[in-house]
């Protein structure tokens, strides 16, 4: 059991990076609980970070879940490399995330992220 959910909460952010890579917003969205604070704040953010990037690699390491009930609690570490659209000038970064989810109908959706320090 326990396999096979963290499995579904690796296809969160599988459908996360795959959103970035072809820019598609609603796949994007849709990995997102409506309890999310700032939805929409998030959806523009977004757009605007693809107006003024590509994505040229995304990949992610899951370090920590844990699964309880209906939530689970995940680390996780995003490596980045993007290009900047007007100037072509590569950057790679890295960015490591406490993200909680919550089960929705069956499907995880993220609920909070907080970036690690």
């Amino acid at each position: 059991m326990e396999g096979k959910e963290a499995e579904k909460i690796g296809s969160v952010f599988e459908n996360i990076k795959q959103a970035n890579l072809q820019k598609n917003i609603d796949l994007f969205m849709s990995c997102f609980s409506c309890d999310f604070n700032g939805t929409e704040g998030k959806r523009l953010d977004t757009l605007k970070m693809w107006e003024n990037y590509n994505y040229l690699d995304l990949s992610y390491d899951l370090k920590r879940q844990t699964i309880t009930g209906d939530t689970a609690n995940v680390r996780l570490e995003w490596l980045v490399r993007t290009s900047q659209k007007m100037s072509g000038q590569l950057q790679n970064g890295r960015t490591v995330l406490d993200v909680t989810l919550k089960r929705e109908d069956g499907l995880w959706k993220i609920i909070n992220i907080k970036p690690v320090s």
